[in-house]
């Protein structure tokens, strides 16, 4: 092989023709495996993923018309078993575009550094080597690059900057609606989760189930260990993170964070409250 055209920041270069035809022979067989796989009723699926680089008007109607051709073609086909077949005017494969936008330059940095670095393209490389083709191919893709419109005929979801603005344009139905929540709750910057269990209650120390007992002493120990811990972690973290802690509704959870309230916001959720146990509530 040629590694000027099969490797690095050059395989994506427009101009590379070589590289162009590969790309695109790729996604040929990626879209004919994700519409294999939707018709697949021993999948069960129901949205296929076709991560690709749509970064172009041309690519993205080159993909609308391979799934028009396969709607027509599954028409045909229905129509063929069934006589005539109306299916409520309704496509079997439905399109849209989801597209996520940085254009600040600090998290764009930041989210390279931070995901692409482990990707299997630059496996054994040095991290300055692989930044900088990284940012290569990205200077690659903008020399293209057409942002989805309104004229294109296919619902899109935009988000911008991680959460700084969300739009969903056509974006009906329940699917659609599911999916821009999704990309609205993204974020790039790191978000670790703590998991802790409660102090030990009265009916633990009597060995009962379930039940809304408080803290023993012991109990009141460990709240009082674990606020400790998390009041210094608290103070380690960049002005940005800026932690939440969620607990259940049950007195020895409210008991265990109980001051917690002035160092960071706490969120108290039902859901999160122990699953009753019925008629073995209460018992050892």
């Amino acid at each position: 092989k040629n590694e000027d055209i099969f490797s690095g920041a050059a395989f994506f270069d427009s101009e590379n023709k070589a590289g162009s035809a590969i790309r695109q022979q790729c996604a040929e067989e990626a879209l004919k495996d994700a519409v294999t796989s939707l018709l697949d009723p021993n999948q069960g699926l129901s949205v296929a993923i076709f991560d690709a680089t749509n970064t172009t008007k041309e690519r993205r109607a080159w993909l609308k018309e391979r799934i028009k051709e396969e709607n027509d073609n599954l028409k045909f086909e229905v129509e063929g078993l069934f006589g005539d077949y109306s299916g409520e005017g309704d496509d079997l494969l439905r399109l849209a575009f989801a597209e996520t936008v940085l254009t600040d330059d600090r998290k764009v940095w930041e989210n390279v550094k931070g995901s692409k670095l482990n990707s299997p393209d630059y496996l054994g490389m040095n991290a300055d080597d692989a930044m900088r083709d990284f940012f290569a191919r990205i200077e690659a893709y903008k020399k293209v690059y057409e942002p989805v419109e309104n004229d294109e005929g296919v619902p899109f979801i935009r988000l911008t900057n991680a959460g700084e603005e969300l739009l969903c344009r056509n974006c009906q139905g329940y699917t659609l609606g599911r999916i821009g929540w999704l990309m609205g709750s993204m974020r790039l910057t790191l978000r670790p989760i703590l998991l802790a269990r409660c102090g030990e209650s009265r009916n633990d120390l009597l060995g009962r189930i379930g039940g809304n007992p408080p803290l023993t002493q012991v109990g009141e120990m460990f709240a009082r260990k674990l606020q400790a811990t998390i009041k210094e972690w608290r103070a380690k973290l960049s002005p940005e993170m800026r932690p939440v802690v969620w607990t259940s509704s049950l007195l020895r959870a409210q008991q265990t964070i109980s001051g917690l309230e002035k160092t960071c916001p706490v969120m108290s959720v039902n859901m999160l409250d122990e699953i009753k146990a019925g008629s073995a509530e209460g018992l050892t």
